[in-house]
C-alpha cells in the first residue's frame, strides 16, 4: 500500500506518467524517494522495467526495486524477483522471492509456491510447492485457489474432475472480474 504521508504527491506523479509526462514523472518519483518513499522507487523500477516514459533499463530497474526495498516497500522484493525472473537469472530471482514469501507479501508466497513447482532458481520439490501454494490459497489468493482446481481435476476421478472444471472457471471468472475492477489487489497478482 502506498505510503499515507505521500499519498498526493504519488498520484500527481501517477497521472504524470499517464498523461505522457514521462521525465516530469520520474523527476517527480525522484523527489518522493529523496523524501523516504519505498513506493516511489518502485515506480521508477517499473517504468524503467518497462519503458514507461523512460528508456528501457534492466540495470536501473533492479536499482530502483532495490531502493524500494530499503525503504521497506514488500513490494520490492517481489518485483526484483520477477525481474530476475524475466532476465533469467534464477537463483537470484527464487533469493528474493523467498524473502518476499517471508515478510507475508501474498503473491510473493503464491509465486514462490511455482518456483518450487518448476524448479526455478531451487531444486524441483513438490511439498513445499503445495505448501506455499495453499497457504496462498487459504489467505484468499485468486491464483493459487484456481492451481487448487487445476489438481481436483489432475486427480482423475468423475467428482474431482467435475468440481475442478467448475472451481477453476469460477475462479476464472473473479479473477478476470477483480482483476478489472482493482488491477491493484493482491489476490490477482501474479
Amino acid at each position: 500500500m502506498p505510503e499515507v504521508e505521500y499519498e498526493s504527491e504519488l498520484k500527481a506523479a501517477s497521472r504524470l506518467l499517464e498523461g505522457g509526462h514521462g521525465i516530469a514523472a520520474s523527476a517527480a518519483y525522484k523527489e518522493l524517494v529523496n523524501k523516504g518513499s519505498g513506493w516511489a522507487a518502485l515506480q521508477l523500477g517499473y517504468m524503467f522495467e518497462n519503458g514507461k516514459g523512460v528508456t528501457i533499463s534492466a540495470k536501473d530497474a533492479e536499482a530502483w526495486y532495490k531502493t524500494s526495498k530499503e525503504l521497506g516497500c514488500a513490494h520490492g522484493w517481489f518485483y526484483l524477483a520477477r525481474l530476475y525472473e524475466n532476465t533469467h537469472q534464477q537463483e537470484l530471482a527464487f533469493s528474493e522471492m523467498e524473502r518476499a514469501a517471508t515478510d507475508g507479501f501474498l503473491p510473493a508466497v503464491n509465486r514462490l509456491g511455482l518456483y518450487y513447482e518448476r524448479g526455478v532458481g531451487c531444486t524441483p520439490n513438490h511439498e513445499r510447492a503445495k505448501h506455499y501454494r495453499e497457504f496462498a490459497a487459504a489467505q484468499g489468493h485468486l491464483y493459487a485457489k484456481r492451481w487448487q482446481s487445476v489438481q481436483l481435476i489432475r486427480q482423475g476421478t468423475i467428482l474431482s474432475f467435475s468440481k475442478g472444471i467448475a472451481l477453476y472457471v469460477m475462479q476464472s471468472w473473479r479473477i478476470l472480474k477483480l482483476g478489472m475492477r482493482c488491477p491493484a489487489d493482491l489476490r490477482v497478482q501474479i
